[in-house]
């Protein structure tokens, strides 16, 4: 049999197809996966183009087209103009994150006339104003534009330009959405008359919490229960924020009755004060508040110190916790352990552990002169958990915990306080606040206002930074310029 040679000619001519041929296919491979298989990141300072986790589990979520129409001028005479750059970017990466499922329509009321008296005509509102109209299942919502910016209007008292303080269109919108999503909103009853904090009013301790899960299409209602017999049954949920005061019998009676009827509760203790009757309401369901004190020591030169704040992990085991692992909650003031006694039919799941170094001292102590050490057996060791929940039905996938009583119990609770409450208190408190009413799957990170931030510089510090722009840097290009062409010239 003889070998086939081809001659060097064709040889080359055969290699310089192969390799066109496999650069093609690499050149299609590389398109084909970047179209299909592909992400965004964003590395501004105040992630300014990225959505909070929460955001788009409500736009994954959408079954019907979502229709966004922007009637926005860029050329308005008001400070809104100043946010359109913001709505446009937000409005990009919600078509991004929503795919087919959401589509964006711009129009200029100065541009196109015909359109925007169109759209005046179908939803009467007014020529002048700036808004947002979205479209979802047979169902329109507005959102003023002026909404979603916060904005420092001093300057134009003397003649200036009103400032942007922060963007929280993605808050703003993603409110409006689930509000068309769930028409109805729920009621979230908050427990008064007990010494804590009251919803009430403009000036509430707790008025971040409550805005915030009012912008989740949850109604925040104060309930007096001196005047009532039983839990109303429109309740889709009932928190007791910090009680200082131990509920009446009668009371504990009806929040019994409210749990067995598939009710349910969040109660945010307060260590500071006697509640033994609230403590056995919640040992019945499960979790059982330990008479304890959640601290550590710490090494302070030749002394040792108390530390009573508490850094605690979120529990990977739990919808409520799962999408906030590898953040920290920091828990100021005292805190108490929570005891899960597990029952029959009934689920419970840790939700808040402290760090390893933490313990709960039951010999706890005001005057820190006496000093504090763990003594086994006697205080409460790891495993430790500051928070829990506990779910009739018996299920530990809490998917198939939908219409089940369910309890959430926190022994702190200076951290929903506005004073203390911080972006990871928040989230933690509104992801339990939508376990409670049967949307688990928006726990998680909530989307925050994009805060922007100016630098004041006086007169010498302007004069450094155009000195150093003007003239430094430009000069070490020429010099390196300079330094690069001699050497070349020696050679």
């Amino acid at each position: 049999m003889e070998e086939v040679k081809l001659s060097p000619l064709r040889s080359t001519r055969f290699h310089a197809v192969t390799q066109m041929l496999s650069a093609l296919v690499i050149f299609l491979a590389v398109n084909y996966l970047g179209f299909e298989f592909h992400g965004r990141v964003d590395f501004s300072r105040s992630q300014k183009f990225a959505l909070a986790g929460q955001t788009k589990r409500v736009i994954r979520a959408l079954n019907q087209p979502l229709h966004i129409t922007v009637f926005f001028s860029r050329t308005a005479l008001s400070p809104v103009s100043m946010l359109y750059p913001d709505v446009r970017n937000l409005m990009d990466e919600f078509v991004f994150s929503g795919r087919k499922n959401i589509s964006v329509e711009y129009v200029d009321p100065v541009r196109d006339l015909t359109r925007a008296r169109e759209l005046q005509s179908q939803h009467k509102f007014r020529a002048d104003e700036n808004v947002l109209i979205l479209e979802y299942a047979g169902r329109t919502a507005f959102l003023p534009v002026a909404d979603m910016g916060d904005f420092d209007l001093s300057p134009m008292e003397t003649g200036g330009h009103a400032r942007i303080l922060a963007f929280n269109g993605e808050a703003a919108l993603t409110s409006t959405i689930l509000g068309l999503v769930s028409p109805e909103p729920r009621k979230v009853y908050f427990l008064d008359g007990l010494g804590g904090p009251s919803v009430r009013g403009t000036d509430s301790a707790i008025s971040t919490f409550r805005d915030y899960i009012a912008r989740q299409n949850l109604t925040p209602v104060a309930l007096n229960p001196g005047t009532l017999d039983s839990i109303p049954e429109d309740a889709s949920s009932v928190m007791i924020i910090a009680p200082t005061v131990d509920p009446e019998e009668r009371v504990i009676r009806m929040l019994l009755a409210y749990w067995q009827r598939g009710g349910r509760l969040m109660i945010l203790l307060d260590p500071s004060a006697a509640t033994p009757r609230l403590d056995a309401l919640c040992a019945e369901m499960g979790l059982r508040p330990r008479n304890d004190r959640v601290l550590r020591t710490v090494r302070l030169g030749f002394a040792t110190g108390i530390l009573r704040e508490v850094t605690c992990e979120f529990s990977p085991h739990s919808e409520i916790t799962r999408r906030l692992v590898g953040l920290t909650l920091f828990l100021p003031g005292q805190t108490r352990s929570v005891a899960i006694e597990p029952r029959e039919n009934l689920a419970t799941q840790p939700l808040l552990q402290p760090l390893e170094e933490f313990w709960g001292e039951t010999d706890f102590v005001t005057d820190e002169t006496r000093g504090v050490r763990y003594d086994d057996g006697h205080d409460t060791g790891q495993p430790l958990y500051v928070a829990a929940s506990a779910s009739r039905g018996g299920s530990k996938d809490d998917r198939l915990q939908v219409g089940s009583a369910k309890l959430i119990l926190v022994g702190s609770s200076q951290f929903i306080l506005d004073a203390a409450i911080s972006s990871q208190g928040l989230d933690f408190l509104v992801s339990c606040a939508h376990w409670l009413v049967d949307r688990g799957h928006l726990t998680g990170v909530t989307p925050k206002p994009k805060r922007y931030f100016a630098l004041n510089l006086d007169d010498r510090q302007l004069s450094l930074l155009s000195m150093v722009s003007l003239l430094l840097l430009p000069g070490a290009a020429l010099l390196l310029a300079l330094l690069m062409g001699w050497r070349r010239r020696d050679r």
